[in-house]
């Protein structure tokens, strides 16, 4: 599952890093001026996650101004994935191994405090589908 993760990502990141004389440069994916230098992996990691926040911003802000119409609200929970208003235990810790393999793929080196899913749509008990809306 992992491998599948970080193949999503670097088709979604539009930066990528290099390894240049010893340091790691930031740099647009389809070519450009160098958007950092650093000395570790890590602190150019740091820069694409700054970079990936900055865009949420702004896409936050984008979502802003969604027409709302586009979502359809059911009136009750599907009872195969939830019980008492809770999500069921086995579907619960499915979806937490996939934030955790999401998380660990992207080796920022520092833990998440919360995991909040929105957009998903699930179509069997054992099958998730993304919506175009997706904000995992």
């Amino acid at each position: 599952m992992g491998n599948n993760i970080r193949k999503i990502l670097r088709e979604q990141l539009n930066e990528t890093i290099k390894k240049q004389g010893g340091e790691y440069v930031v740099y647009p994916k389809k070519g450009g001026k160098r958007l950092g230098t650093h000395k570790t992996k890590k602190g150019a990691l740091k820069q694409l996650a700054a970079i990936e926040i900055n865009k949420a911003k702004h896409l936050e802000e984008v979502l802003n101004e969604v027409d709302l119409s586009a979502f359809k609200m059911n009136e009750t929970l599907n009872p195969e994935i939830w019980e008492n208003d809770k999500v069921k235990k086995p579907i619960r810790s499915v979806l937490l191994k996939i934030a955790n393999d999401y998380w660990e793929s992207l080796e920022l080196g520092f833990d998440y405090d919360d995991v909040t899913m929105t957009g998903i749509q699930f179509v069997q008990p054992t099958e998730v589908k993304i919506t175009k809306f997706e904000s995992i």
